[in-house]
């Protein structure tokens, strides 16, 4: 799930999908603005099926429990001091 298996490729993995992810976070980036850009890459790219709605959400977890984002009221935004 988090590292590519034999039955999960390297670009579906967890880490791959955060770090596309991490990527589109600006200041003021809400999760459905996050996930709309996000799927329209997906779809441009013709990947659309590749990444479902519930693995974007645990991207961001992700994210989050690795010290990366903050949430700041509705918004998520990078950490400025990332270690």
């Amino acid at each position: 799930m988090i590292f590519p298996t034999k039955h999960l490729p390297p670009n579906r993995t967890l880490l791959a999908v955060s770090a596309e992810v991490y990527d589109l976070i600006h200041d003021n980036s809400t999760t459905s603005s996050i996930w709309e850009e996000y799927s329209s890459i997906l779809v441009s790219s013709y990947r659309c099926n590749d990444v479902s709605y519930d693995w974007f959400i645990l991207s961001i977890d992700l994210l989050f429990l690795l010290d990366l984002i903050e949430l700041k009221g509705s918004f998520i935004k990078r950490k400025r001091n990332v270690k």
